[in-house]
């Protein structure tokens, strides 16, 4: 979802239900709308993706998209229909797991100022609305940042692992994350800590090596990031199952 839309019109605010079943697309979206699903859940199925929705999710349906709905069980959500400025663009919907009470409260408040609508709400309708669009974009960019935040992670221990003094705190400065996010960034996507991804890495390289080079075991623990020969050997071991000089042995080199 873009950050430059422009909210045009507000149209309504309700309350829906669905009991299980199908419901088969009639034509494309009269207008934008964002939802909350209060309970139970569904799937919007999109001629090339679908949105599977749950209680506390929330999701942004484009104008003029075609959609077919899948109910899996009796659901109940609020809508607040409205458009964007006209757009040359396609724009596509999207889902917003688990959006949390603030944003189920932000959906409630608006769904009370459309009850009562008058010349004096209107200001009040359309920042509560933009609060929640900013609210979801944030969420957005925080999905894209959380993919592009781990290719920048990942970059920097795959160039930095073999030195001695890498760090959590070394990776935080040379990356621009906080020590938090990079560890939940690398136990999401590897289900690793930062140190055993590092020591991964560095007994990997001592693997290739140990194959492929003449260097001592001290020389290549030093080359990958070990400045103690003896706990390289017990973490190569622990990993491999085999001494490094064993494993040099039946890999067949001198």
């Amino acid at each position: 979802m873009q950050s430059d839309l422009v909210i045009q019109k507000i149209h309504s605010a309700f309350v829906g239900e669905f009991n299980p079943g199908f419901i088969k697309r009639k034509g494309m979206r009269h207008s934008d709308c964002f939802v909350y699903y209060l309970y139970g859940s569904a799937d919007y199925i999109f001629d090339d993706y679908t949105l599977n929705v749950r209680a506390g999710d929330s999701f942004y349906l484009a104008k003029n998209s075609l959609y077919d709905i899948r109910i899996n069980e009796k659901s109940k959500y609020i809508c607040i229909d409205f458009e964007f400025h006209p757009s040359k663009e396609t724009r596509q919907s999207l889902l917003f797991k688990n959006v949390g009470i603030a944003m189920s409260k932000n959906f409630l408040k608006f769904l009370h100022i459309r009850t009562d609508v008058n010349g004096g709400n209107i200001p009040k309708a359309f920042s509560m609305i933009y609060e929640i669009y900013f609210e979801l974009l944030k969420r957005s960019n925080e999905k894209y940042l959380r993919g592009r935040g781990f290719d920048k992670i990942n970059e920097y221990i795959v160039d930095s692992y073999s030195h001695p003094d890498i760090s959590l705190e070394s990776i935080a400065r040379g990356t621009g994350f906080s020590e938090s996010q990079i560890r939940r960034t690398l136990k999401s996507r590897l289900r690793i800590t930062p140190l055993k991804y590092i020591n991964f890495l560095r007994l990997e390289k001592a693997e290739r090596l140990l194959s492929e080079s003449n260097l001592s075991i001290s020389e290549i623990a030093f080359a990958t990031g070990f400045e103690d020969q003896f706990y390289f050997s017990r973490a190569f071991r622990k990993q491999y199952g085999i001494s490094p000089m064993g494993y040099r042995r039946n890999n067949g080199a001198e």
